[in-house]
């Protein structure tokens, strides 16, 4: 999925709203295959549709994005289980939104090596950016 983006700001700015825009269609088509993996899920989506009370709506959407974001949470942990420990060491930092350079001072380590770390934490996750790696993994957080 790609979005196009029209913008008169700085190229800067411009790839900024471009890498935000994939990052979005990336979680969006994540919750498309947990949906479409899930029959509980897809029976919590025709209830829904089909209830006619705007009270039992509201607790079966609750209980359906609930049940959504449990699974993506739990998908999200397995695929951080292919990271080494210093890889979650620089992953947890990358989440939180520190340079490499800092990242590198707290875990006593070279930038050189984070930076190592941190193509590798991209190639593991199939992730490309380190706001990608924030919005896919917000929920595990």
């Amino acid at each position: 999925m790609y979005s196009v983006i029209k913008s008169h700001k700085t190229d800067k700015d411009d790839l900024k709203q471009r890498s935000d825009a994939f990052c979005i269609n990336n979680a969006t088509w994540r919750y498309h295959q947990i949906l479409a993996e899930s029959e509980e899920l897809e029976g919590l989506l025709n209830e829904i549709l089909h209830t006619k009370s705007n009270e039992e709506s509201a607790v079966l959407l609750t209980e359906f994005y609930m049940s959504l974001d449990a699974k993506l949470r739990d998908r999200n942990n397995i695929e951080l289980t292919k990271l080494s420990p210093r890889e979650r060491d620089v992953f947890d930092l990358i989440i939180k939104g520190l340079s490499n350079k800092e990242s590198a001072k707290l875990l006593s380590l070279s930038p050189h090596t984070v930076s190592d770390h941190v193509k590798a934490i991209y190639k593991k996750l199939n992730i490309n950016s380190r706001s990608e790696a924030v919005f896919k993994f917000a929920l595990v957080y």
